[in-house]
């Protein structure tokens, strides 16, 4: 169910019989205090509590047990990760490519040097001689088209930036043990760099190679992407609260007629179909993180091919674009 899917939901309820039911959740229901909330977390037990008003922190509670191994903090460290090995291996691509160049000019400018005595007398020699510096001015001015030496440097810089942010991270994550202080640190953390890899722009373009090795790490907006689950999130859980507010009244109300007995069928199969895509967003960061793990893993895996990238290229990594993950990621 798509969190955006509350239209539909207006269309199987009669506006008077949610209106006055309402009415009634406002006056009827009171407010748990904390001696009388459960220690239990699970969906079943809140289930069988007393009769009242569910709060957003036990919907929340109930979901624990589906919590990710991975959280913003540790995606946010293996995306910097992913970050500066994009940048690193785009320093040595771009190294690799101003090495074909220079090799060349270094070799024919030499070449030319040595051997223009011995040829000398032969007519055909300041042809030869000609040829060997027009390749070598071509081959220069190209260099000096492309910038490579100027992006070696620019991705060299950024790499060394990442580096430092990611061990930083890594250092300050581990500070904190308590859940208290790490949650409070947590929001404060996130803030703090985005500020700082907002400073940090590439005026160079990623060479596409390097895309293609990186093709989520080198689009995503990993701040934006963390903003945008949370928020959703949220919203399912809001609106799971609410169903199951209702469905609650509904069974304390009683009442046998065929008005309330479509709206309850239809808040069950809701309250189901949330609960499932609440769990699958639970488990959204343990599969970011897979992803940027297994793409720094392949571009380690073509360490020694650059020659090979430059003069063929390569394949891009496929996955299911079809899976929730997609949907959220704007690539």
């Amino acid at each position: 169910m798509d969190v955006q899917g509350e239209s539909r939901l207006s269309e199987y309820t009669d506006s008077h019989f949610v209106h006055q039911m309402n009415k009634a959740m406002m006056s009827q229901f009171r407010e748990p205090n904390s001696a009388s909330l459960s220690n239990s977390s699970s969906d079943d037990d809140i289930e069988s509590a007393n009769f009242r008003k569910l709060t957003y922190k036990e919907v929340v509670r109930s979901f624990e047990q589906y919590n990710s191994e991975s959280d913003e903090l540790d995606i946010l460290i293996t995306y910097l990760n992913g970050q500066k090995n994009l940048y690193i291996y785009s320093s040595r691509f771009t190294q690799y490519k101003l090495h074909m160049l220079m090799i060349p000019i270094i070799v024919l400018t030499s070449s030319s040097t040595l051997i223009a005595p011995f040829i000398m007398d032969y007519h055909w020699s300041g042809a030869i001689i000609s040829a060997m510096n027009a390749v070598v001015l071509f081959l220069i001015v190209l260099s000096n088209y492309l910038k490579l030496e100027s992006a070696h440097n620019s991705f060299s810089l950024l790499s060394s930036q990442y580096s430092n942010l990611h061990t930083s991270l890594i250092i300050g994550n581990s500070h904190y043990t308590t859940d208290s202080d790490y949650n409070e640190v947590m929001s404060v953390k996130i803030v703090e760099f985005e500020r700082k890899v907002s400073e940090m722009r590439d005026l160079t373009n990623v060479p596409s190679e390097i895309k293609i090795l990186f093709p989520v790490i080198s689009h995503i907006n990993i701040f934006s992407f963390i903003k945008h689950i949370e928020t959703y999130k949220r919203n399912l859980l809001i609106r799971y609260k609410d169903i199951k507010n209702e469905i609650r009244y509904i069974r304390q109300k009683g009442g046998e007629s065929e008005r309330k007995k479509t709206r309850y069928a239809f808040l069950l199969e809701m309250r189901d179909k949330l609960k499932d895509e609440i769990i699958q967003h639970k488990g959204l960061y343990n599969e970011i993180e897979t992803i940027f793990v297994q793409e720094i893993k392949k571009a380690e895996s073509y360490k020694w091919y650059w020659i090979w990238i430059i003069m063929v290229g390569i394949q891009p990594t496929q996955y299911d674009t079809s899976s929730i993950l997609f949907k959220h990621l704007a690539l």
